[in-house]
C-alpha cells in the first residue's frame, strides 16, 4: 500500500522535515555569523516544531502498529516531548533574553560577509565556566543523551523491505 495513502500525516511531515531541518541550519549560520541571536531563536523554534510534527505523527500512527512497534513508539514519543518541553522553557528563551539583551545595549551586528572572513581569521579558545555556562544545559543533553538516543536507534524496528515486512505494511 502506498504510504501516502495509509498514513497521510507522515507521508506529509517526511516531506517537511528536510526543509526545516535545511532551514534551520541556515538560521543557526546566520547567528554564528553575524553574531545576531534572532537567527537562533528561529532555528531552536523550527527544531522544536520538527519535533512536534514527528511526535504527533507518531501519535496519529499509534494504533495503526502492532504492538511489538509500540514500546518504541512510546519511547519516542516521551522523548520527543521532554525535547520539545525543553526547547520551549529553557532554550528559545535563553536564545531570546539574549536578542532583548542585545536590543537595550544597541549591539551593532555585523554582515553575514564580515563573519565569514572573521571565521576564517579568529581563533579564540576558551575554558572559562562564565563563558560556557548558559550553554551547557543544552550541550550536556546534546553530546549525552542525544548521542545514546542516536545510538539506540540501531535497535528501532526494521523499515519496510521489498517483501512487504517492517513498520510501513503491517497492520
Amino acid at each position: 500500500m502506498d504510504q501516502g495513502l495509509e498514513a497521510p500525516i507522515g507521508y506529509a511531515v517526511s516531506r517537511l522535515l528536510l526543509p526545516l531541518i535545511a532551514f534551520a541550519e541556515i538560521c543557526s549560520w546566520y547567528t554564528t555569523l553575524t553574531t545576531n541571536f534572532r537567527g537562533s531563536v528561529i532555528e531552536e523554534s523550527t527544531w522544536a516544531l520538527t519535533s512536534t510534527l514527528m511526535t504527533l505523527t507518531l501519535l496519529s500512527l499509534w494504533w495503526r502498529r502492532r504492538a511489538v512497534r509500540r514500546p518504541f513508539m512510546g519511547a519516542a514519543i516521551v522523548l520527543n516531548t521532554a525535547y520539545i518541553m525543553f526547547m520551549c522553557t529553557v532554550d528559545v528563551p535563553m536564545y531570546l533574553a539574549r536578542v532583548h539583551a542585545d536590543a537595550a545595549s544597541g549591539k551593532a551586528f555585523v554582515t553575514v560577509i564580515d563573519g565569514v572572513r572573521d571565521a576564517l581569521v579568529r581563533r579564540v579558545v576558551t575554558r572559562r565556566w562564565e563563558d560556557w555556562a548558559a550553554e551547557m544545559p543544552w550541550m550536556s543533553l546534546y553530546f549525552s543523551a542525544g548521542v545514546w538516543i542516536s545510538l539506540a536507534l540501531i535497535r528501532a524496528p526494521r523499515p519496510p523491505t521489498a517483501r512487504g515486512e517492517g513498520i510501513g505494511m503491517e497492520r
